[in-house]
């Protein structure tokens, strides 16, 4: 019986009506398996090799392409500048999910429970991949509040002297000047809105900026005002 089995099999084979799996999609799997051993046991370096290495082989391996962003995101730490990823890095978790939900949409419904995601949940990117709405005002105080700075740089050029800081009804600004002699700081303490998707910081100065998240994750106030975010790992949000 056995034989009979085998010989119907090859049989199939020739005729077309069984397709061979090709060595690629062996291997993409091979590997992708190699990878949640290594997940498994925390050695997030050696997890993210096996998904990489299963990704040449198979580009559009669904298993691979998610647990490559789910690497991504827990490799990030405190004081990773996730502005960063402007330049195509390889290591952005946002373009790595993103990547994800293009070969399986239902990645995006997986992604927005998985706690894999913490380090990045809370940032206006990541809520856009997963269709959240990013006009509701509870999660715009959420984002602001999540990230541990916003950073401005005025006038267009690169600074990074002027910083924002939000917590829950308050926010701060601090401004880091060289008029004359050595660098001050200088802090003033504020309030902030949101209402349809416009997020509106008022300082006793007078001070007004009124501004939303733009589709690249920054915080745009107007036109001299461009912030980014640091991210606050999970355990402190």
């Amino acid at each position: 019986m056995r034989a009979l089995g085998l010989m119907a099999v090859i049989a199939a084979l020739a005729a077309g009506a069984v397709q061979a799996q090709p060595a690629s999609e062996d291997a993409a799997q091979a590997y992708n398996l190699n990878g949640m051993e290594f997940y498994h046991q925390r050695r997030y370096d050696e997890a993210e090799a096996c998904f990489r290495n299963a990704l040449k082989e198979d580009p559009s391996h669904k298993l691979a392409n998610y647990n490559l962003a789910c690497i991504l995101s827990l490799k990030l730490t405190r004081d990773h500048w996730l502005w960063r990823f402007e330049d195509g890095d390889g290591d952005d978790p946002f373009a790595q999910l993103e990547r994800a939900i293009s070969v399986d949409p239902d990645a995006a419904r997986k992604a927005a429970l998985d706690p894999d995601f913490l380090n990045i949940r809370l940032t206006p990117r990541f809520q856009a991949l997963i269709g959240a709405d990013l006009g509701n005002p509870d999660l715009i105080k959420a984002i602001l509040v999540a990230q541990a700075e916003w950073f401005g740089i005025p006038c267009g050029a690169w600074c990074g002297n002027d910083l924002l800081f939000f917590e829950t009804g308050r926010v701060f600004k601090r401004i880091y000047t060289q008029e004359r002699g050595p660098h001050e700081l200088k802090y003033e303490a504020g309030e902030y809105s949101v209402e349809a998707g416009t997020i509106t910081i008022r300082f006793p100065s007078g001070e007004v900026l009124r501004g939303r998240f733009d589709e690249a994750g920054d915080l745009q106030t107007g036109d001299n005002w461009r912030s980014r975010y640091l991210v606050r790992p999970a355990g402190d949000i």
